[in-house]
């Protein structure tokens, strides 16, 4: 197997059981040969029950299901081909609205759901500990369990921000703030949700480091009131970039959080 190459897919299910069900039946022809990373959001119960039927004495609920792992918190979830299970190693973010995993590949994956009801407190914890987790996966260092997590060779990172970069908003402008602050490639180019109104706005992207590039866009039909986005992904020997954080490994989880938290600030307040 190419290892260099890998298939990546984000759907937000939409509290529904039946996304989840139409999507499994899909993973066998959707992965084929090729690594496999999906990012869930909103997933239903069901979900939660398959994690802890399958493997209740484990408490990060990982399901050892006969060809899928499956890893759950809060609610989002990943599925990952589970002949690799035992090699998936997990960061822990201590948010439940991102979960990370650091796979045998060398790729750093990140899933995320951030929710629209979030006040403008834990809205800021959110984006603070979503680009401390981008820089600890690049560089290396403790997660917020003092685990130890070495340097992975690019990130990916999927999900549903509830936030569009063709507007202004304040959520608009912290997720373009990001991707901008981690010179991230991003997914998709067009509206992937419309409201019972009928309102649409690009709410699900897959984003990723500047050595990884599109193999191949991929069509997919699942779809909920958001529409799943996938795409076949290749991994390149080049350089990310200089980023956030590469110069604080050696903090703890905490402390690096912190002091994101305070750069950011300062910057914000420097564009004023």
């Amino acid at each position: 197997m190419d290892n260099t190459t890998f298939f990546v897919l984000t759907f937000n299910l939409a509290n529904t059981s039946e996304y989840y069900t139409c999507l499994k039946g899909h993973l066998n022809s959707l992965a084929q040969d090729r690594y496999l990373f999906v990012g869930l959001q909103e997933v239903p119960p069901a979900v939660r029950n398959e994690a802890n039927n399958s493997w209740s004495a484990v408490k990060s609920r990982v399901t050892r299901s006969p060809e899928y792992g499956l890893y759950v918190i809060g609610n989002c979830a990943c599925l990952y081909k589970k002949i690799y299970e035992d090699e998936i190693n997990y960061f822990v973010t201590g948010n439940n609205d991102i979960q990370a995993i650091r796979h045998p590949n060398g790729i750093g994956f990140i899933n995320t759901h951030r929710s629209p009801s979030m006040t403008s407190t834990d809205s800021l914890r959110y984006w603070t500990t979503l680009k401390c987790t981008i820089s600890r996966l690049l560089k290396g260092g403790l997660d917020s369990n003092k685990n130890p997590s070495q340097a992975m060779k690019g990130v990916v990172l999927v999900g549903d921000f509830n936030a569009d970069i063709g507007r202004t908003g304040t959520e608009d402008i912290n997720l373009k703030k990001m991707i901008d602050d981690f010179h991230l490639g991003k997914l998709p180019t067009r509206n992937t949700f419309t409201s019972k109104d009928g309102t649409k706005r690009r709410y699900d992207y897959i984003l990723f480091t500047k050595n990884i590039s599109i193999s191949s866009p991929k069509t997919c039909e699942l779809k909920s009131d958001h529409q799943a986005i996938s795409a076949e992904l290749q991994l390149f020997n080049r350089p990310v970039g200089e980023i956030p954080g590469s110069k604080s490994t050696d903090l703890t989880w905490p402390d690096f959080c912190r002091q994101m938290h305070c750069t950011s600030r300062e910057k914000t307040n420097n564009l004023r």
